[in-house]
């Protein structure tokens, strides 16, 4: 789930070391375009990119008006799986910021690179707190890997996993607001 920009460190936050130090280093697909309300950001783009490759980060193809799914659009981080990297993808490939509901759809690409590499995917459902006084919470849930039902095709795929997060989601919900 992608809920705000600070996404990626604040999953790196919640993890204890022992796992954090099993992963690390995490390679992450990031946009290269950017539209809308972060339409400022393309000022920055040049130290943006400085920081990709830093932190070693695979930016998506630029973006065209074909919403489809296309193969090239995730052919880095096939690479990387390949190479044996973890990496962190947020399937939405937005930040979703609406309540209901309150995880958004799937693209098929998640669905694409578990078939190719034979990865397993760890859902992470992200809660964060309506109230933001005294101070706002963001809690993570990491759930066991999972692997796709081979019989749905990509589209299929990706909704079984948006599903799968989306009780994710309100059993944090649930527990959360008690």
């Amino acid at each position: 789930m992608h809920k705000t920009v600070l996404d990626p460190c604040l999953l790196m936050i919640a993890l204890n070391f022992r796992r954090w130090r099993a992963l690390v280093p995490i390679r992450t697909l990031a946009t290269q375009t950017f539209v809308g309300p972060l339409r400022w950001l393309n000022w920055f783009k040049p130290l943006i990119r400085f920081v990709y490759r830093l932190e070693g980060v695979i930016e998506l193809p630029p973006e065209d008006n074909d919403k489809g799914f296309h193969p090239e659009k995730v052919r880095g981080l096939l690479v990387a799986l390949n190479q044996g990297d973890v990496i962190a993808i947020f399937p939405e490939g937005e930040i979703w910021r609406k309540r209901e509901p309150p995880v958004g759809e799937f693209a098929p690409g998640v669905v694409y690179l578990q078939r190719k590499s034979g990865a397993l995917i760890v859902p992470i459902a992200v809660w964060i707190s309506e109230r933001a006084w005294p101070r706002r919470r963001y809690v993570v849930h990491f759930a066991e890997p999972v692997q796709i039902p081979d019989h749905l095709d990509f589209e299929a795929g990706a909704a079984w996993l948006r599903e799968y997060v989306l009780r994710l989601y309100e059993q944090i919900r649930q527990s959360e607001e008690r």
